[in-house]
């Protein structure tokens, strides 16, 4: 039996899933233009983030900013159980303009410093509201409100105390072709010109990509320029400039793979 409940709004959501018997290959690679929070609740699985992978505790906590690609591998032996908090970064802009509670989100390259470990949170106060959620009564923005303010205002703290030493991925090969891949997303990428660059085979290059991101080179790269899309044709881009800005050669190909990951046109979210 599966468990869910949820909360949306155009700015905030909550989700709560218990699955008690997860299918691995429902879990895909994905990304959206929200800030993320994940407390990983019960299972056994592991969190893989642009390159970085986590191997996931109990009351583990995990953060990822928008675009930031991730999937979640799940081992089907127990019940898989987790919460999260979606928001859009300007949530906060009022009581924080400076952006302070988004330094834990923006100020670290992708895929770096996104776990927080049970045992990190001294004060369990957070954690204690943020199970309270998990209540069907209770899903009411100003409760998830509440919950999120001081649960962003303990990362700040943790992220300060940690200081910034660098993970073990931060020197290998293929965090360097995510990195290289999310620095040039306007100019061709290539399977092949990825290989001669970093040195790879392809079926190298694609048993490893797979394998630490959840999807392939080709569907990787697409996901993170629709993305991009999606972003400037909201600032009032045109398409037309929009469909080349990001790396696509043809409007028609832009133009149906954004009509396929998002459910609208270009034009529709250029409009509102």
């Amino acid at each position: 039996m599966n468990e869910r409940l949820r909360y949306w709004d155009n700015d905030l959501s909550f989700h709560y899933h218990l699955d008690a018997h997860p299918v691995p290959e429902s879990f895909a690679m994905h990304t959206h233009q929200m800030c993320e929070i994940y407390l990983f609740l019960n299972g056994r699985a592991s969190f893989r983030i642009e390159g970085s992978e986590y191997r996931l505790e109990r009351g583990d906590l995990l953060i990822m900013r928008p675009a930031e690609a991730h999937c979640i591998q799940v081992q089907p032996d127990l019940p898989y159980e987790r919460m999260s908090i979606h928001f859009e970064p300007s949530l906060f802009d009022r009581i924080d303009p400076e952006h302070r509670l988004l330094k834990v989100f923006l100020d670290r390259e992708a895929g770096r410093f996104n776990r927080f470990a049970a045992a990190e949170f001294p004060d369990q106060n957070c954690r204690v509201m943020l199970t309270r959620l998990m209540q069907p009564e209770n899903q009411q923005r100003l409760d998830i409100l509440s919950a999120l303010l001081a649960l962003l205002n303990q990362l700040y703290h943790l992220y300060r105390q940690r200081g910034q030493s660098a993970p073990a991925t931060e020197g290998s090969l293929l965090f360097q072709v995510i990195r290289h891949i999310n620095d040039h997303l306007s100019e061709p990428l290539s399977l092949d010109s990825l290989c001669e660059q970093f040195y790879l085979s392809k079926p190298q290059l694609c048993r490893s990509f797979k394998r630490t991101t959840g999807a392939s080179v080709g569907e990787y790269i697409t996901a993170k320029r629709l993305l991009q899309a999606q972003s400037m044709l909201r600032a009032g881009s045109p398409p037309t400039h929009v469909c080349t800005a990001c790396g696509f050669n043809d409007y028609s190909a832009f133009y149906r793979a954004y009509r396929k990951h998002f459910g609208v046109s270009p034009k529709r979210t250029q409009q509102g």
